[in-house]
């Protein structure tokens, strides 16, 4: 009998007792109920809810009892996710009478779409004996868990005893999960008597209730039915380090009402440490450097995360504004290579760090206009000192190859809509037409503007002595101080906290972790549509970088059917392109809408096709210096028939109707072919203006009017009600967060670019890099067979920006 009392005892410890904080199969923690944690918290607890963890966990632990059996002694636990997989390892040791023995377990676990798992665990004990448990884990809400347990459901009778047979369940409750990340588990556990029957054997409360800088308070009452109850009470900490997350708790054993015991308390440490998906920023005492450069999409972080795209980096910088200390933000400007509008968030972004009581030291280097237009919302500006700045405003240059291309025996034919749209005059003319004129010069004028008023607010200089540096062109490093323009010069290593490139800002040191919620947490995507819109094609083209819509329908279908998304935001960064891909486009983006609130951010430029999809959206933001409208419908296609004739090529065509070849590059369009293209772009044309006069609320005779391929900036839009205010990402995401009901702190932010990001240049460059590329301009086969991949381009009806804003 003595070893029949050994192996209830055991059990019993393994179950519940002081000690259970240790094993790694399926037994009870001292610091939380069953299904109070999640992920690697739950390491020791429930497999299945340990199979919730994002990233690989490791604890240690020991622990001190004065029973006569001392189970987990001291020990280690593990949990490797490999996608909907996960598994867990450990080992621990018992000393029992002299003799340590120890005890190994392996389980895995299989996550049951986004808020459930399924594990199963084999323990094997002293003696030979093998424990296998099998468990559940539920999230319903983020306010409310439950897990189920059968712990040694296979364990053999001993002397007819059945020592390890329990059946557990249990709840997590966070009452005041909008305001207080206060945690509180209860359990209920049956045993199975040696009659086969189950009795109440356990009750279980815990309570976790966060303190202050990432320490929390446990309590653990227990109380076992007829025999014994234990309280206990510990203090947790957690943090983050550079690429993980750190748990340290301690418990104490307060009070144990078992009759007749005798002794001293138990206590219990452990320590974890796990990975998490992005790396903490450089943060120093009192300082967090940034480094902004580029076109500000970070590189990818790894094997499992993508590069982050210019939303992430602009939203990274509002949630450090959110952040509670009075950090010194030091910023660190390279050479941008955005857009005007781009460069103006980057100010509001600076603006808004101050508004919470942060100083924001700029650090630039060799510094222009889109430098300087961020910068100068900073607290101070630092400027190399062997650098300048090189201010001289905004210019528009197009290039026209209608007499060059023809000496190469090459036409283009055009037809559109719209007498703003002036996109095929790189090809069809020789000189600038007056609507372009008038359009560029409008632009350029705006820009120089909006440039004079910033940097003249921001450094609290006369806007003359702005325009007088733009006119001058340059400032050197001493003039650059004493005009106000920079507070001081400083080389590179003299500069405090400039990582080496821009991270994420989650919690800091204060609060140390971010709250574990569960439950699938409400979303708001982020999709950033960048580059020429086409319809099944990526890549390099004469019209530059191009997207696929095929892809980003895909990824908004997908959004529109995932219900853990609230709310869409579509950054919107387009030129336009073909008008099929835009239709497309705007009819994916039109279903969304119709299910979820969907907010457009326009970029440094959503024109035309561009446009032709924000009309989808319930609103419309953009940025004073956003190239946006263009709204216009154009073909244009070389006319290669001389080139084949200077190449001596013999055609001949047989086609079963009379417009078959109408496509063909090789013929020049008849009378008749025009008359039918014309129709059918005035078709397109009219089912763009009726997607603007839907969305802007217009009469189909006043969006005509604004129409016409005519481009506007952000600030004239605004005002002729083409979109419905002026801001950035942030703010767009703000408003869909709004519009979803979301509350602030409750929701994450996803951010995708189903384009892969671009480049865009300008018309023409691309035919002449294309032409640079052959071994002889006087190589007319090679010429031809450069046009013939364009084929698709040349062919579709387009609905694009008439020039590139890289031409600035």
């Amino acid at each position: 009998m003595a070893l029949v009392q050994r192996v209830i005892v055991l059990g019993m410890l393994i179950a519940w007792g002081p000690l259970a904080n240790a094993t790694v199969g399926d037994t009870t923690k001292n610091r939380s109920a069953l299904a109070a944690e999640r992920g690697m918290g739950a390491l020791g607890q429930s497999t299945a809810a340990a199979g919730m963890a994002e990233a690989f966990g490791l604890r240690l632990y020991q622990i001190d009892s004065e029973t006569d059996l001392k189970w987990g002694e001291f020990g280690w636990q593990t949990v490797l996710p490999f996608g909907p997989l996960s598994f867990q390892f450990s080992s621990d040791w018992i000393d029992s009478e002299g003799y340590r023995k120890r005890s190994d377990a392996f389980g895995f676990s299989l996550r049951l779409g986004q808020s459930s798992s399924f594990g199963i665990s084999r323990r094997s004990l002293p003696a030979g004996i093998e424990s296998w448990t099998a468990s559940y884990y539920t999230e319903f809400d983020r306010w409310l868990t439950m897990a189920l347990m059968a712990d040694g459901f296979n364990a053999p009778k001993i002397e007819g005893v059945n020592a390890l047979r329990k059946y557990r369940a249990g709840w997590g409750i966070k009452p005041l999960f909008r305001t207080v990340d206060w945690t509180v588990g209860a359990e209920f556990e049956l045993e199975e008597t040696d009659e086969g029957s189950l009795d109440a054997s356990r009750v279980g409360l815990s309570s976790r209730l966060p303190l202050w800088s990432g320490f929390a308070w446990d309590v653990v009452y227990r109380w076992d039915i007829g025999g014994s109850a234990q309280l206990w009470t510990g203090i947790d900490i957690a943090f983050n380090t550079n690429q993980s997350q750190v748990h340290f708790g301690t418990d104490a054993e307060m009070a144990d009402f078992r009759s007749g015991k005798s002794g001293s308390p138990s206590y219990a440490w452990s320590l974890s440490i796990g990975g998490v998906d992005r790396r903490a920023v450089d943060v120093g005492p009192n300082t967090v450097g940034v480094a902004l450069r580029g076109d500000l999409r970070r590189p990818s972080g790894g094997i499992f995360t993508g590069p982050a795209t210019v939303s992430e980096s602009l939203w990274d910088l509002y949630r450090l504004a959110q952040q509670t200390r009075s950090w010194e933000v030091v910023v660190d400007i390279g050479p941008l290579n955005v857009g005007l509008a781009t460069a103006e968030e980057l100010a509001q972004a600076f603006e808004a760090l101050k508004s919470k009581g942060k100083t924001v030291r700029a650090r630039v280097g060799q510094a222009a206009e889109l430098e300087m237009m961020a910068a100068s919302a900073a607290s101070s500006i630092n400027l190399d000192p062997y650098a300048t700045i090189e201010m001289d405003g905004f210019a528009s240059t197009r290039s026209f190859y209608r007499s060059f291309l023809s000496k190469l025996g090459v036409e283009f034919e055009t037809l559109g809509v719209g007498e703003y749209k002036t996109a095929p005059d790189t090809y069809t003319r020789d000189s600038a037409r007056l609507e372009d004129v008038q359009v560029r010069k409008e632009l350029v004028q705006t820009f120089d503007d909006v440039l004079v008023e910033r940097v003249s607010k921001g450094r609290e200089i006369e806007p003359s002595m702005v325009a007088a540096a733009l006119d001058r062109g340059y400032l050197l490093p001493l003039e650059a101080v004493e005009q106000k323009f920079v507070d001081g010069l400083t080389y590179p290593d003299e500069a405090k906290a400039l990582p080496k490139e821009l991270e994420t800002y989650d919690d800091f040191l204060g609060p140390l972790r971010r709250p574990t919620h569960w439950g699938d947490t409400p979303l708001v995507s982020v999709v950033e549509l960048n580059g020429n819109m086409t319809m099944n094609s990526t890549g390099e083209g004469l019209l530059g970088t191009s997207m696929s819509a095929v892809k980003t329908v895909e990824v908004l279908e997908a959004l529109r059917k995932d219900d853990r998304v609230k709310a869409v935001v579509l950054r919107i960064d387009s030129p336009g392109g073909s008008v099929q891909a835009a239709e497309e486009m705007w009819r994916s983006a039109r279903r969304l809408a119709d299910r979820k609130p969907l907010i457009v951010s326009m970029g440094d430029v959503a024109a035309s096709g561009g446009y032709y999809v924000a009309t989808a959206a319930h609103r419309i933001l953009a940025l004073p210096t956003t190239v946006t409208g263009s709204i216009g419908i154009f073909l244009v296609r070389p006319n290669t028939s001389k080139l084949l004739e200077r190449l001596e090529v013999g055609r001949d065509v047989q086609q079963s109707r009379e417009h078959a070849d109408r496509n063909s590059l090789a013929e020049p369009w008849t009378p008749a072919v025009k008359v039918k293209v014309q129709r059918a772009l005035e078709h397109y044309y009219a089912k763009f203006i009726e997607r603007v006069a839907l969305a802007r609320g217009f009469e189909f005779e006043r969006a005509d009017a604004l129409g016409r391929g005519r481009v506007y900036t952000g600030k004239r839009a605004l005002e002729l009600g083409l979109v419905d205010g002026h801001g950035g990402v942030v703010d767009a995401i703000l408003e869909a967060a709004e519009l979803a009901g979301l509350v602030t702190g409750d929701y994450a932010v996803t951010f995708s670019d189903p384009s892969g990001g671009w480049s865009p240049p300008s018309l023409g460059i691309g035919l002449l890099s294309e032409l640079g590329s052959r071994n002889s301009l006087t190589n007319y086969g090679e010429l031809l067979e450069a046009f013939n991949t364009e084929l698709e381009w040349t062919t579709m009806p387009l609905a694009r920006l008439p020039f590139e804003l890289g031409d600035f």
